[in-house]
């Protein structure tokens, strides 16, 4: 108790620099709990808007088919896999694919791409496809020939909604699959190529003509809890350990996104390990201003008896209180900024470059939230005390090493 009243005692004398020391490592916590919430909070919107455009959380296909997509790689018998997935617990929704690449011709041009069939309801629970719609509505089940197209791709066939062309394919016994569409509505995702490459359509209508009733290229499944995807996917891949199937997780499909993403983080971390670096030696240097300014004390205190651990006591635990005082601060602004950001994202400018390399993975805008979790709180108070504690470590050390008489003198 003694101990602790002369800590408190020593802080206030100087209320300038103890002031200046315990808002420096508030901002400090304030900083790298928000930066944490914000790195979290873009990373998960990334991965949100890019996943759930069009490829899924989680693809179920023939292996076989990621590495060379063709019909010989076909998911038979679907019908019986819909019917496993129902006994899966933590399934939000699933939806079945088909896609053929066809050739698309106007009256005036012919472009090559992708039909892809699909089933309406479904399709819109799992991916985004419906919310990229700029013109025209999505397709539903009770339309046959209807069909929902990059606009992209209509300004190439010079096709606009309610105008009509021709596709040409081939079914699945290689025989030619040709009939005539009508576009229904038009999308912009930004995805890579799909605007000037995907056409969507009707499943049923697709089953006929190419003959894949009850067959699909794919089945896409999206999770209850997208953060347990991963750990769905692992199900999934045990409950298909014995077959020709394969589970294939977004991760592995977006095997270029990950690494983005991954640069992005490491960027990140960067950025927070130079802010770190910077505020642990302001602080060390503060301590060490402080200790040095009072080597009289400090040797007043040897020459009288006190052992070098009491001494190291005080001043440690004069450390720790501002370190205490700062966290609770800090975590009480930092939490608030991470939760005031999350409900009102931030609107971010980039660059046209920047911006282009990001519509490519298909983010619809940048309006980046944070996420505020206890980890990024975590995250913050560690470093925060891992900076406090290393920062102290050098200046007792050196005010040790002088002799009671030379700090009663105050020489170095």
């Amino acid at each position: 108790m003694l101990i602790f009243k002369l800590a408190w005692r020593n802080i206030w004398r100087n209320k300038k620099r103890s002031l200046v020391t315990i808002g420096l490592c508030t901002i400090c916590t304030v900083f790298l709990i928000w930066f944490e919430a914000f790195n979290d909070g873009s990373h998960q919107k990334m991965i949100r808007d890019v996943v759930e455009m069009y490829p899924g959380y989680i693809q179920i296909q023939e292996k076989g088919y990621f590495d060379r997509p063709s019909y010989d790689h076909l998911l038979t018998n679907v019908s019986t896999i819909k019917q496993q997935l129902k006994a899966i617990d933590g399934i939000h929704a699933k939806s079945v694919r088909f896609e053929a690449p066809s050739l698309f011709s106007s009256k005036d041009v012919s472009y090559g791409g992708l039909l892809i069939g699909i089933e309406p309801e479904n399709e819109a629970k799992i991916s985004r496809l419906k919310k990229a719609l700029v013109t025209g509505r999505f397709i539903a089940s009770s339309d046959t020939n209807g069909v929902y197209m990059g606009v992209d791709l209509a300004k190439k066939l010079h096709v606009n909604l309610g105008d009509s062309f021709v596709f040409m394919s081939s079914a699945i016994d290689r025989s030619m699959a040709a009939d005539t569409l009508t576009v229904k509505g038009l999308f912009e995702s930004n995805l890579f190529d799909s605007d000037i490459q995907f056409v969507f359509v009707n499943k049923s209508f697709m089953d006929d003509i190419f003959l894949v009733n009850n067959m699909a290229s794919y089945l896409v499944v999206k999770p209850t809890d997208t953060a347990e995807s991963l750990v769905l996917a692992e199900t999934l891949t045990s409950l298909f350990n014995n077959t020709t199937i394969e589970v294939l997780s977004w991760r592995h499909l977006l095997s270029s996104f990950v690494q983005f993403v991954e640069m992005d983080e490491a960027m990140g971390r960067m950025t927070i390990i130079i802010v770190v670096l910077v505020v642990f030696f302001v602080i060390m240097i503060f301590n060490f201003i402080s200790i040095y300014n009072r080597t009289k004390e400090v040797g007043m205190m040897r020459a009288m008896g006190t052992s070098d651990w009491q001494i190291i006591g005080v001043l440690s635990l004069e450390s720790l209180i501002i370190t205490m005082m700062s966290i609770i601060f800090g975590v009480c602004g930092g939490s608030w900024l991470a939760i005031y950001f999350e409900t009102n994202p931030l609107e971010i400018k980039l660059s046209e470059d920047v911006l282009e390399m990001y519509h490519q993975f298909g983010m619809l805008d940048f309006s980046i939230p944070t996420r505020f979790s206890l980890d990024a709180i975590i995250f913050g108070v560690i470093i925060i005390i891992v900076i406090n504690v290393l920062a102290i470590i050098f200046p007792i050390w050196k005010t040790l090493q002088l002799k009671p008489r030379q700090a009663l003198q105050g020489n170095s």
